[in-house]
């Protein structure tokens, strides 16, 4: 019976890790927001003549009022699940896995600042290619011209929190998962089934679909295949935020089916087949081909070969995430 729980060397296994690693993190997210809404509640001036349901009724009302009013706040809000991730990460690193974030590909960006910028330029690039295609087929309408582009706050907002959702969910999905379940699985099994979850965790966005879910696995798959073959999570990180960035808060598409206001913004979709429909481009046929190409430049990128050759984490002495 302690086999299911325990390994050889006292640590806890790894598919329990990867749990625990969750149950950290929801525990430090709960302990932040209450710090946060405990600071909002300070700037609300609740009325003296109030029964007890009518003061906390006000008080709901007017924290949202707060933090709607106040861009900062929004996104400070909205980066707490992403801090309390790394918090959550970190703390099982130390606890449960006895081990430094270089030794799972997590080490200082020093080094590998070639991976990384091709990450970023591979998903900015993919992202484009996908929006072109269906522009120049008449498979979307924009509400304004290319020439009318729209620049607000949220381009800034939405490249911060896209830094940290792309890093964060690269570094436990496939730094930290795969790395805990490749003690004791083949690497590659690591990876199909961290894509699958990672797929799974995306069947109650908004406007969800087959083909939606098929591609997130797919490029779950394609972050995977970044990470064996650099041995670090820069290259699939930085595809994870221009990925997701450019699709919402520069073209304008839903972004696994949550609308974000965009520098352009897609008005309509006219071949859900090619455009995803409402679940965005990740439930089209052409990001299946652009994941697929993806796939191909990355082993390219990483020297050609055996495809399936993989690059173990490099050890490093310093233990810093960036």
């Amino acid at each position: 019976m302690r086999r299911l729980f325990v390994m050889g060397d006292g640590r806890l296994r790894p598919e329990w890790r990867i749990i625990v690693a969750l149950v950290f993190t929801s525990i430090i997210a709960g302990l932040l927001f209450l710090v946060f809404w405990g600071t909002i509640t300070a700037a609300v001036e609740v009325p003296t003549d109030l029964t007890g349901e009518q003061t906390e009724e006000f008080l709901v009302k007017g924290m949202e009022e707060v933090v709607d009013g106040s861009g900062w706040l929004k996104l400070i809000q909205r980066l707490i699940p992403s801090v309390a991730l790394i918090l959550g990460i970190l703390l099982a690193l130390r606890l449960l896995d006895k081990k430094k974030p270089a030794d799972i590909g997590a080490g200082s960006l020093s080094g590998h600042r070639r991976e990384f910028a091709c990450g970023l330029a591979l998903g900015a690039v993919s992202m484009a290619v996908v929006f072109a295609a269906l522009l120049a087929s008449g498979s979307i309408t924009l509400e304004n011209s290319l020439a009318d582009p729209r620049f607000s706050w949220n381009l800034l907002a939405g490249a911060v929190l896209f830094i940290f959702v792309g890093f964060t969910e690269e570094l436990y999905s496939r730094a930290y998962s795969i790395s805990a379940l490749s003690e004791t699985w083949n690497r590659w099994a690591a990876a199909v089934v961290t894509s699958l979850i990672f797929s799974l965790l995306h069947v109650g966005n908004d406007n969800v679909s087959l083909t939606g879910l098929v591609n997130v696995g797919l490029v779950g798959f394609l972050f995977a295949y970044m990470f064996l073959r650099t041995g670090n999570l820069w290259m699939p990180a930085g595809y994870h935020i221009t990925w997701n960035y450019f699709q919402g808060y520069i073209f304008g598409f839903p972004v696994s089916g949550r609308k974000l206001e965009g520098v352009y913004t897609v008005a309509a979709s006219h071949n859900d087949l090619l455009t995803g429909g409402a679940f965005g481009p990740e439930g089209g046929i052409l990001t299946t081909l652009a994941i697929l190409a993806g796939l191909y430049t990355v082993w390219r990128f990483t020297g050609g070969g055996n495809p399936w050759g993989i690059k173990e984490p490099e050890l490093q002495e310093e233990s810093e995430l960036i």
